[in-house]
Order: C-alpha cells, then structure tokens, then sequence
C-alpha cells in the first residue's frame, strides 16, 4: 500500500519540479508539456484510485486529512484537466507540491470514522443561514436570494 500513495506523491513532486523549471528556463516545447501532461495524468489517476479504494472499503469518510487529500485531488484534476484550454500551467508549481504533501498526510493520518471525526447536518446549517439572513436583510450577497417559504406569507 505504501508503493500505492508513493506513486502520486513522485509524481506531483516531479511535474512541480518540471513546471518550475521549464518556467525557469523560459523554453517550453510540446515534449516538455507532454512528459508534465503524462506525470499529471498518473499522479491523478493514482489520487483518485486511493481515494475510491479507501472510501469503497470503509464508506465515505471526510475526516481532516481524507478531505484535505481529496480537495487537493480535485484542485490538481481541475487544473490538469482545464490547463489544456487555458494558459495556467504555472499554477502547477504551487498546487501540484502540495497535493503531493497532502497524499503523504492522508497516509500518515488517515483517521477513523469514531475518532473525533466532525458531521454536520446539512439542514441545520441551512436553518443558520435563513436566520441569520432575515436577521440582516442588509447583506447584499444573500438579500437576492428568496426563503421557499417568503412568497406563502
């Protein structure tokens, strides 16, 4: 299993490398994109197969570091998935280093569902945001937005 998360974690650590150096070096051709592109498209897919193998085994389970590996494996997906269209490839040199830390994190720490785990009942959170808005009808992020109820009264 360790070879299983240290193969992400390379490879996040080498296309940062890479970025970084390219960047540096201020010649990019097509080769160096593809080796990044090839590194990324591991270090996502092993992220991701972690992440699925860990939450088929014990359910989904959004302890501290899982979360943390998991918005990491979302931010770098994205930004491998959308640096195809747009320029942002230098992005690269900060995201791709820290979702490798935070494969190694959710590896070293991986938490159990009973241990001072945090749920949060959607509903409740829900009614904290109605209260609080039609306690401050001045906010002018949220005053645009209707209760379901507002138009029965």
């Amino acid at each position: 299993m360790p070879l299983l998360h240290a193969l992400p974690f390379i490879t996040y650590l080498l296309a940062g490398l890479l970025l970084t150096r390219y960047f540096v070096l201020d010649s990019v051709t097509n080769q160096h994109r593809t080796s990044v592109n090839l590194m990324l498209l591991i270090a996502c897919s092993s992220h991701g197969y972690i992440l699925f193998d860990l939450w088929q085994h014990d359910g989904v389970f959004f302890g501290l570091t899982v979360s943390m590996s998991f918005v990491a494996w979302v931010v770098a997906t994205l930004l491998f998935l959308t640096s195809f269209s747009k320029p942002i490839h230098s992005l690269g040199i900060l995201v791709y280093p820290l979702s490798a830390i935070a494969v190694i994190i959710a590896f070293l720490f991986p938490g159990t569902p009973g241990q001072a785990s945090f749920y949060v009942d959607c509903s409740s959170c829900f009614s904290i945001y109605w209260r609080l808005r039609s306690s401050c009808n001045c906010c002018w992020p949220v005053s645009f937005i209707k209760h379901p109820r507002a138009s029965l009264t």
